[in-house]
């Protein structure tokens, strides 16, 4: 993934994971640093999902991105999922 104002590769910093008194909305977020300018991004990822959002953002490459297994999600009957 690139920064998007200078178009440098980010640096994977690492995850957090989110307690309920931290916040009742997301369940981890990602730190993230540009290789290029030192920006600073934080990525959220809130407790529910949908199945569109991972499949297309999360599930693919994630392994090779940040050498982790991460464990499959399964749908609700809502058709969100619960990290």
């Amino acid at each position: 993934m690139n920064c998007w104002h200078c178009k440098a590769e980010l640096i994977w910093g690492g995850d957090h994971e989110l307690d309920d008194d931290e916040s009742e909305e997301f369940s981890m977020v990602t730190n993230l640093s540009c290789s290029g300018c030192g920006s600073l991004i934080e990525v959220y990822l809130p407790k529910k999902v949908t199945r569109r959002v991972l499949a297309a953002v999360l599930e693919p490459g994630l392994n090779e991105l940040f050498g982790t297994d991460y464990e499959p999600y399964e749908e609700d009957s809502d058709g969100e999922v619960g990290v």
